[in-house]
């Protein structure tokens, strides 16, 4: 299966993926970690249900034009709602 694959092998807990596909759907650049627990914190307070991934700037852009995100055997193949990428990343 194409998909932007984020696993690594012999790990097996991944932070960078977290919440419910129920809610809201986030894909963010992977150097805004720092702000993920303040958001979800700030978004579940106000009562949404809130996904979010942090990933590769590139991987966000793959998953912005709709490939899966795949991490070992688990494909997440919902779009995001929500994408925030860094200045200059472009499909070129």
């Amino acid at each position: 299966m194409s998909g932007a694959d984020i696993a690594l092998p012999s790990f097996n807990v991944i932070s960078d993926v977290r919440g419910s596909l129920s809610g809201v759907k986030m894909s963010l650049a992977g150097n805004q970690w720092f702000v993920i627990n303040e958001l979800l914190n700030l978004l579940r307070a106000k009562g949404f249900t809130v996904y979010v991934e942090t990933i590769p700037p590139g991987l966000v852009l793959r998953r912005a034009l709709g490939e899966p995100l795949v991490i070992g055997d688990l494909v997440i193949d919902v779009r995001p709602d929500i994408v925030s990428l860094p200045l200059g990343c472009s499909r070129s």
